[in-house]
């Protein structure tokens, strides 16, 4: 699908839905500036972030009491899964956080082989659910196992 596009009053080029989305046969801008959208949604996301974090860091606080003070293993086995998930839920807002606010790149030479076998062994050491329906297959072209870029970006893609 490609984006048609028009020209506002000003003469300046604005971005037109779709070929095929509601309103493509029109001109009108899905947004006439795409930096002050992509602003906007960084912003609400950093916002919702910081206001989920401050509750989580009290529940995640107050189920380590309570998974200590629990009198029995099923207890403190109930009160663990309610920290994993806090936990789960954290790494969540991080992600929000950087995408309202990434990281400039740090490009560095990574043995792409290397990097995947360790996603992978870390995959496997997390024992997700339903982690034997999951198969890796890490066939990498010779000429394409050291690549130049950002190790956090690509491991959080992978």
């Amino acid at each position: 699908m490609e984006n048609s596009s028009a020209k506002n009053n000003n003469g300046k080029k604005i971005r037109t839905a779709p070929e095929g989305w509601p309103g493509a046969d029109s001109d009108s801008p899905v947004c006439s500036d795409m930096d002050d959208l992509l602003a906007v949604v960084a912003e609400m996301a950093a916002g919702a972030a910081h206001e989920l974090n401050n509750p989580l860091t009290v529940i995640s606080g107050r189920a380590q009491l309570m998974r200590e003070k629990a009198p029995t293993p099923e207890e403190r086995k109930v009160w663990q899964q309610i920290i994993e998930q806090s936990q789960r839920i954290s790494d969540i807002i991080s992600d929000l956080m950087q995408f309202a606010s990434p990281l400039p790149a740090r490009p560095e030479k990574i043995d792409l082989e290397k990097l995947v076998v360790d996603i992978i062994s870390f995959f496997s050491s997390t024992n997700p659910p339903n982690a034997a329906a999951v198969k890796f297959d890490k066939d990498i072209e010779k000429q394409a196992r050291e690549i130049r870029a950002d190790r956090e970006q690509i491991e959080a893609v992978l």
